[in-house]
């Protein structure tokens, strides 16, 4: 038992990996485990992301530049399993947070469109606070979010400092 705690900066160039655990706890041992990942410019590309993923795990997330990408053409990922490809809080016991400061996240597929497993649970994700843009310096998150236009294939959501527009769609 105890805490188990890691960190990974990313400020240029290319990772990329298959799956990524920001905060993973394999659910074999009464621990917590605490991931951070704070990216300030390059780009990250997985083919699976998770953001506090078991029980007891903490993941943080601060995207402040480049573009972090969950999914990519042809990752064998099929239609209608969209949200595996990006996955928040495994539970109530985890914490999760990805934070929109000047970075971008691009999550394969169409997100956006209402009534798919994968657009509630993003739409979850904003309105449980998980997902915020400059919240801790203006106490309330903003977006700009588009499918298939800023970047082909894919959500493209990006934090913006609020004006008095909660989210922008495209």
């Amino acid at each position: 038992s105890g805490v188990y705690t890691g960190t990974l900066n990313q400020s240029g160039g290319l990772f990329e990996n298959v799956e990524l655990f920001v905060g993973f706890d394999n659910n074999t041992a009464a621990q917590i485990a605490k991931g951070y990942f704070t990216q300030t410019g390059g780009t990250n590309i997985s083919y699976k992301v998770y953001v506090g993923y078991g029980n007891e795990a903490e993941g943080y997330v601060s995207l402040q530049g480049g573009e972090m990408r969950a999914g990519y053409p042809g990752d064998g990922i099929p239609a209608g399993s969209e949200y595996t490809r990006f996955r928040m809080r495994y539970n109530s016991s985890t914490s999760a947070s990805v934070e929109l400061v000047g970075g971008t996240l691009m999550l394969y597929g169409d997100w956006l469109t209402s009534g798919t497993t994968h657009y509630n649970n993003l739409m979850s994700y904003f309105n449980n606070g998980y997902i915020t843009s400059y919240e801790g310096r203006t106490g309330l998150s903003a977006f700009e979010m588009d499918y298939n236009v800023s970047n082909p294939g894919y959500t493209t959501i990006r934090g913006l400092q609020p004006r008095g527009t909660l989210v922008t769609l495209k």
